[in-house]
């Protein structure tokens, strides 16, 4: 009987120690104040901006081909939102919008090369949404320059 026991509890203390153990793809050299951020539940949360202002840009880091960043809000009212991003010159990245725990995007862009994109969405009051940014498949070069992000 105990090594039953000890057989069944052995794969979920494996699980448990991997993923508390595991780490995050993020440079820590580059001092990126919103790290770690690179999982849902460690989404940095920012406020529902709203109306938009853009003195609450976001500097932040993509420093690794696997590094994400994840951002949280909840929406304070129904309204149109818009989330401003832009990535440094000769970067590539997808910014995506998700609402609550679903899977599929809201919205999602391929945004390269100092372009910047205004993403417009419908958020629901008391709905959480969370904005996921990471490296492109072609992202290449140097990931030292800050993406900026307006939520």
């Amino acid at each position: 009987m105990k090594f039953k026991q000890l057989f069944l509890t052995l794969p979920l203390v494996a699980s448990l120690l991997f993923t508390t153990t595991s780490t995050s793809a993020f440079n820590p050299d580059l001092h990126d104040p919103y790290e770690p951020n690179d999982f849902t539940y460690t989404a940095y949360v920012v406020p529902h901006n709203m109306p938009f202002y853009p003195e609450t840009k976001i500097h932040a880091y993509i420093s690794a081909p696997h590094d994400f960043d994840f951002f949280k809000f909840t929406a304070i009212t129904n309204t149109e939102q818009r989330t401003y991003f832009d990535p440094p010159d000769k970067q590539a990245y997808v910014i995506s919008v998700f609402k609550g725990n679903s899977e599929r995007s809201l919205q999602s862009f391929i945004v390269r090369n100092d372009e910047p994109v205004t993403m417009r969405y419908l958020v629901d009051a008391g709905e959480s949404y969370t904005i996921l940014i990471n490296a492109h498949r072609d992202n290449v070069g140097n990931n030292t320059d800050p993406y900026y992000l307006i939520p």
